[in-house]
């Protein structure tokens, strides 16, 4: 029910009695006026605009930020950075870049691998090729200790590749050859 003013003026009319402010807002009322507060994520003398957050850009370092109303959130996962605004370095070594069972170290805002033997290269990407000199005489078989396919069909290999016992290699012979492979 609305209030009426009477002949004398002394009725006060409520405008927030009609709702004017939406989405959640609160109605203010004053001498021939009202005002709006409104939640932290809406604005306008109605509380009818919604803001999207993801429109100030907090997402940092080149990352996404996905549309949302309301809300926001930075997709990091194609960045070198995470926390809420992908503002904190990854550690280098995360993702893992050393390969073949190599420990990566922190250095400073880089990496070193930290290779077995029988590897090398910045990720330890490159097997060192031991049979590239065909040391088995006599027609023999070169065998490269690193060449982890093999292990566990090839009898002179162990059952299990290790990499750190990669380094090296053997020779497998025919049968009927004897002899120490100088």
């Amino acid at each position: 029910m609305f209030d009426v003013p009477d002949a004398t003026c002394e009725v006060q009319i409520d405008e927030c009695q009609s709702q004017p402010c939406l989405k959640g807002g609160s109605c203010h009322d004053y001498v021939n006026s009202f005002s709006c507060t409104c939640m932290s994520s809406i604005q306008g003398d109605h509380c009818e605009i919604e803001i999207d957050e993801s429109q100030d850009q907090p997402c940092q370092n080149g990352a996404l930020c996905p549309e949302g109303v309301n809300e926001y959130s930075c997709d990091c996962s194609q960045t070198t950075f995470t926390g809420r605004h992908c503002e904190t370095p990854l550690p280098t070594c995360t993702p893992q870049p050393c390969v073949n069972s190599a420990t990566c170290l922190e250095d400073e805002g880089n990496y070193t691998c930290d290779c077995w033997p029988g590897f090398k290269g910045r990720q330890c990407e490159v097997d060192v090729s031991e049979c590239s000199s065909s040391p088995c005489l006599y027609g023999g078989w070169c065998i490269e200790l690193s060449w982890h396919s093999l292990f566990g069909s090839e009898p002179l290999l162990p059952d299990h590749y290790d990499p750190q016992h990669a380094a090296g290699f053997i020779c497998s012979y025919q049968p009927g050859t004897t002899g120490n492979v100088p």
